[in-house]
């Protein structure tokens, strides 16, 4: 079997496996795909915030070409 169907394969017995682990009415920012796009929008803002408080430090990116 090739890795790719081997991998498409164990992807599909965790979905199996773990399938209605979530409970709707845990989640209802999940309800409909507008809520999901609105909750992604929060999240990536809220990231885009936190950089602007926390920025990432430079990279010397010459150290790692040695």
């Amino acid at each position: 079997m090739s890795r790719e169907k081997l991998e498409r394969v164990k992807l599909g017995e965790a979905l199996a496996k773990t399938a209605g682990s979530l409970k709707s009415e845990d989640y209802p920012e999940f309800a409909t795909s507008e809520d999901v796009a609105k909750w992604v929008r929060e999240l990536r803002q809220r990231d885009f915030e936190n950089q602007k408080h926390y920025p990432m430090p430079e990279l010397n990116l010459y150290q790692f070409s040695r």
